[in-house]
């Protein structure tokens, strides 16, 4: 049972860790926030 409780500790650190990586990643910066600064820009220009 303790070595369940490793494993599945381990496998909640990984995703953790892989989340964190897609997150602060340049190339999701650029897909997904991009736009919404492109929005500000477009308003700030009225």
């Amino acid at each position: 049972m303790a070595i369940f409780t490793y494993v599945f500790g381990g496998v909640l650190v990984v995703l953790l860790i892989i989340a964190f990586i897609y997150y602060f990643s340049p190339k999701r910066k650029d897909t997904v926030e991009q736009p919404k600064y492109d929005i500000i820009k477009d308003e700030e220009k009225n």
